[in-house]
């Protein structure tokens, strides 16, 4: 005997699960194309005082990808909607 219940919520679980892998798969492309990411530097914790949660002097770290150049061009290019 099967519960409903029990047979949708397997279906539901399955569902996902297979979205979460298909997002990991696409991740794991996308990574090949970005700076490896060595954490966030500046501040010991996130904290409710800041803005957003971090301090003016938080700063992300990641991997130099124009240390092998010996004139590199970069733009800083930032997206997204307010």
């Amino acid at each position: 005997v099967h519960d409903e219940v029990v047979v949708s919520s397997e279906a539901a679980m399955r569902k996902a699960w297979r979205r979460v892998k298909r997002e990991a798969e696409h991740l794991h492309t996308l990574c090949k194309h970005t700076p490896r990411y060595f954490g966030i530097v500046g501040i010991d914790a996130p904290s409710p005082n800041f803005r957003f949660g971090v301090s003016d002097e938080t700063h992300l770290l990641f991997r130099d990808i124009t240390a092998n150049y010996s004139r590199p061009c970069v733009m800083d290019l930032k997206m997204g909607t307010i």
